[in-house]
C-alpha cells in the first residue's frame, strides 16, 4: 500500500516538475528523436553558450554544420539548423508547447506540431489552408511559413507564392504578405 501511494506521488511530482521547465531546460530534456542529429549534449552547450552571452548567437557545429541558437527566453527557443531551415520551440502553458519545423529554399513552408508537457503528440498544423485577404482565390499553389511572435501564444504567418500571375505580383509590389495568429486555448487561429 505504501509503495503504491509513494509511486503515485512520485508520479505527480515528476510531471510538476516537468511542466514547470523552460524553454531552455524542455529543449535540452526532449526527446532525442525530434532532432536525431542533435544530441542532448549538443543541445546543453547550445543553451550554456547562448546564456553565457544573451545578445550574440550561440554557435556549434553539428556533423550537418553549423547550428545557431539565435533566441531564448523563459518560453521561446529558435534555432537556425542551417542557411534554410529552422526550429523554434514554444511553451504556451505549463502543459502545453509547440515545435516550429521550417523548411526549404527559396521558399519556405513551415510545420508546427503540439505536444503535451510530457512530449505526447497532440496536433499537427501545416497553415495551407489558411487564408490571406486578398489572395485567396489567386493562389493555387502556395507555402505558409511560421515563426513565434513576441509571445509563444502568437505566430506570425508569411505567404510564399512560388507561382504568381502579373496580377498578383502587382498586388504584392514588394511588400511581405503576412498574418498573426493567435493561440484560443485549444488552436491557433
Amino acid at each position: 500500500m505504501n509503495k503504491t501511494i509513494l509511486s503515485i506521488a512520485f508520479c505527480i511530482l515528476s510531471t510538476i516538475r516537468i511542466s514547470a521547465q523552460t524553454a531552455s531546460e524542455t529543449f535540452v530534456n526532449m526527446p532525442d528523436t525530434i532532432l536525431p542529429y542533435l544530441v542532448t549534449q549538443q543541445r546543453k552547450d547550445l543553451v550554456e553558450l547562448k546564456k553565457m552571452e544573451p545578445d550574440s548567437t550561440a554557435t556549434i557545429n553539428s556533423g550537418l554544420g553549423n547550428i545557431k541558437l539565435t533566441r531564448l527566453t523563459d518560453s521561446i527557443l529558435s534555432l537556425r539548423l542551417s542557411e534554410h531551415n529552422s526550429f523554434e520551440l514554444g511553451i504556451i502553458s505549463p502543459d502545453t508547447l509547440y515545435i516550429i519545423k521550417t523548411y526549404g529554399a527559396p521558399l519556405q513552408e513551415s510545420v508546427c506540431t503540439l505536444y503535451s508537457g510530457t512530449w505526447q503528440k497532440l496536433r499537427t498544423f501545416d497553415f495551407a489552408d489558411t487564408v490571406f485577404e486578398d489572395f485567396e482565390d489567386s493562389c493555387e499553389f502556395s507555402l505558409v511559413s511560421a515563426t513565434i511572435g513576441s509571445s509563444p501564444s502568437e505566430l506570425i504567418l508569411q505567404l510564399n507564392v512560388p507561382l504568381l500571375t502579373q496580377e498578383d505580383k502587382e498586388k504584392i509590389n514588394g511588400k511581405t504578405v503576412q498574418k498573426y495568429i493567435k493561440w484560443n486555448g485549444k488552436t491557433f487561429n
